[in-house]
């Protein structure tokens, strides 16, 4: 939808060498119906052409604006693009994301329609790296678990919305104090407890979204990192909760970066794809069975699923198997 008036939503993209993605994943937030989308996209000191990309993008729409920074991850890219937001709803897309047409228009009613609710998600996609669909991200008891979980701050239970899924208010956002810059990692669960702490969420029960699985995402990289975040955003939570500040649990935070970086392990991605696939009876999933044993010839668990992956799926349904 194009125009010159105020965006009704404020899509923030961050983007660090990502030259050959984020076309698709800009083109995606265009051309969302029924609303008038603003894109921003914060280049995180990019080094592959990702910059010229953005540029050529902008300079042929009106509509997307490129910020061009110093390498200095996620977080502090969205701290730059979130403080550029015009609309009064802003929403999240990583670079490969792709939001499907009527995303943004059924998250902002829900958000339009409840002025008490602060922040909508929706299920996702996940595809394998050929664009297979791997895997469908269900949320079947939020937004509810969402809300319960954040506020109760438990490490063992906390969770909440799949962070390139949301859309929420940015006055709201403003008034929490936004993505905090010491969280190098695990900067949308602090987000979304002190969201939490302000208004209900929404969740739409319907893949809106589709992300592709990478071995080389924070989470498979950084697990120890992450639990170690989750933790402190847990007592930071109880400390609000008490009327007290949280600024104590910050420098441990500001600790907590890159630097211990675990290498991705393409045999264990080519296993986590394979059965993915073989669980939804896609004969796809050989190719990266034999890709993992050709890593380790010796793995057990490849050689039993890649013989599961030679049995048609209707005999091996008709036996009760199972991937």
């Amino acid at each position: 939808m194009s125009g010159g008036g105020e965006p009704d939503v404020s899509m923030v993209i961050g983007a660090f060498d990502c030259a050959g993605d984020v076309q698709r994943t800009i083109e995606s937030a265009l051309a969302q119906e029924g609303l008038c989308v603003e894109v921003i996209v914060v280049d995180d000191g990019s080094t592959d052409g990702t910059a010229a990309v953005l540029d050529t993008i902008a300079c042929h729409d009106h509509r997307v604006r490129t910020v061009h920074v110093p390498h200095g991850g996620l977080t502090r890219a969205l701290v730059v693009g979130c403080g550029l937001a015009r609309a009064p709803f802003i929403a999240r897309l990583d670079a490969g994301d792709v939001a499907l047409p009527d995303r943004l228009q059924r998250q902002v009613a829900l958000l339009r329609g409840d002025p008490e609710m602060v922040l909508v998600s929706c299920d996702a996609e996940l595809l394998g790296p050929a664009g297979e669909l791997i895997h469908v991200l269900e949320f079947p008891e939020a937004p509810r678990q969402f809300e319960q979980t954040l506020r109760a701050a438990d490490p063992r239970t906390i969770c909440g919305p799949s962070h390139p899924t949301v859309v929420f208010r940015r006055r709201t956002y403003e008034t929490v104090g936004g993505y905090r810059p010491e969280f190098y990692f695990a900067q949308d669960l602090d987000l979304w407890t002190r969201l939490a702490e302000r208004g209900s969420f929404g969740h739409i029960h319907e893949p809106l979204c589709r992300y592709q699985f990478s071995a080389t995402n924070i989470s498979a990289r950084y697990r120890p990192e992450q639990h170690a975040l989750r933790d402190l955003i847990c007592e930071a939570t109880a400390a609000r909760k008490q009327g007290l500040g949280d600024g104590h649990v910050l420098p441990r935070v500001r600790a907590i970066g890159p630097g211990r970086e675990k290498p991705a392990a393409a045999t264990d991605a080519d296993y986590f794809v394979g059965s993915c696939l073989l669980k939804r009876g896609d004969r796809r999933s050989r190719r990266y069975f034999l890709r993992s044993l050709a890593a380790r010839p010796f793995h057990a668990a490849s050689w039993a699923k890649l013989l599961l992956s030679l049995v048609p799926p209707t005999l091996l349904h008709s036996r009760g198997g199972h991937a």
